[in-house]
């Protein structure tokens, strides 16, 4: 036998054997590398949703900075259902002038009432109640409907005694 003829083909065979581990090496990290990049992909989707969910809120939110209303006087009758609240807005530039009042009583239960309340306007708010009645004492919360319709800026928050 020619046995150089055989060394040649053996040796071939090992350079090819060796050169198939080489491609597999680099496919198997090309695909790697592929895996990683969806991964981060999908994460990304994800924390990007986030990211302008909260930033939306951020957004209608930053429209009430500045709100300045103050409940001036307040009174509502012990036991009884009558009850009114005057505000007062200063020269904020909160852009909303639908006023909302609720009132809860001693017992817990609440009622809204609504108003317009106009920058350095004020306004004297009905709280008589359509059912039940105020206990010892009632916490007024004031606030004012921007103008989009749906964001509600916080006001002021009183305890008023009832008499």
């Amino acid at each position: 036998m020619n046995t150089s003829k055989t060394k040649v083909f053996d040796s071939h065979q090992k350079s090819l054997i060796s050169e198939k581990k080489g491609v597999s090496q680099v496919v198997t990290t090309i695909l790697i590398i592929l895996l990683v990049i969806a991964a981060v992909m999908i994460v990304w989707q994800v924390v990007e949703n986030i990211i302008e969910a909260g930033g939306d809120t951020v957004s209608k939110k930053s429209g009430c900075v500045g709100l300045d209303i103050d409940i001036v006087d307040g009174s509502c009758t012990g036991g009884g259902s009558a009850g009114s609240i005057t505000i007062s807005r200063g020269g904020d530039s909160v852009d909303g002038t639908a006023l909302t009042v609720t009132t809860t009583n001693s017992a817990g239960s609440s009622e809204s009432f609504t108003g317009t309340l106009d920058v350095l306007g004020s306004a004297v708010i009905d709280t008589t109640l359509t059912s039940g009645s105020y206990g010892s004492s009632t916490t007024v919360n004031t606030g004012i409907t921007l103008s989009d319709g749906e964001t509600i800026c916080s006001g002021a928050t009183e305890v008023i005694q009832c008499t």
